[in-house]
């Protein structure tokens, strides 16, 4: 599968191959055992581009065209709905840097841009670039807004 983006189709069992050692070779004799002797797998990718491996395993050839397709399309609904559970509007798309987070954190204090410019050893205009870019990757209007979000 590190070689292709196709689906692959293996009649030696799912843990089989050039690699095999012994612990491949007794998962392979268990699947056997239960009649999942062919396996047909591919890899997605949700929205965040974390990678999946599907694989599916039982005793019939391998799928037709259609039905491969089928597999494929329902698996990637079924990622589409889990990352859409997932509220990613209640997080942010970029990470918050440290700097940003420390300049929350006083501002939720209640301390201004002045004021946490002394307290870091940075200039206020500094500071202000921190928490603006820090409520740019939260969505936020204002600083209590932003401050809010990445308490949550």
């Amino acid at each position: 599968m590190k070689r292709t983006i196709m689906p692959v189709f293996c009649e030696e069992g799912p843990f089989g191959g050039t690699a095999a050692n012994q612990e491949n070779r007794r998962l392979n004799a268990m699947f056997q055992m239960h009649g999942l002797k062919q396996t047909f797998a591919f890899a997605l990718h949700d929205a965040d581009l974390k990678q999946y491996i599907f694989a599916f395993s039982g005793s019939g050839g391998m799928p037709c065209r259609d039905a491969a397709m089928a597999l494929v399309y329902g698996c990637m609904e079924l990622l589409d709905r889990l990352a859409s559970d997932e509220k990613p509007q209640d997080r942010p798309s970029e990470s918050l840097t440290r700097r940003e987070i420390e300049c929350l954190r006083w501002s939720a204090a209640g301390k201004s841009s002045d004021e946490i410019a002394i307290i870091l050893d940075l200039s206020s205009h500094t500071v202000v670039g921190y928490l603006k870019s820090a409520m740019r990757k939260l969505d936020s209007v204002n600083r209590m807004q932003a401050v809010a979000r990445a308490f949550r």
